[in-house]
């Protein structure tokens, strides 16, 4: 079995959350492993939806994930 890939997101404005994201999470062989954002309320929405483990308003703190990559969005 192949391991998926742990992609996080710096970004949660519109074409992260209509585009970006979505395509991302529809892949098999990609996990979204976490999301920073500046809208507290629209990560928790993003979290649910896409069971995202962690979220946070910080960059840094994203960087600090054990991630395969990120995209800035």
């Amino acid at each position: 079995m192949r391991k998926r890939a742990r992609v996080g997101f710096i970004g949660a404005g519109w074409w992260a959350t209509t585009n970006n994201i979505p395509l991302i999470a529809s892949r098999d062989d990609a996990q979204i492993a976490a999301i920073c954002g500046l809208d507290p309320a629209v990560l928790e929405i993003l979290q649910r939806r896409y069971d995202v483990p962690f979220v946070t308003c910080e960059a840094d703190e994203l960087l600090e994930q054990r991630l395969d990559g990120v995209v800035v969005s």
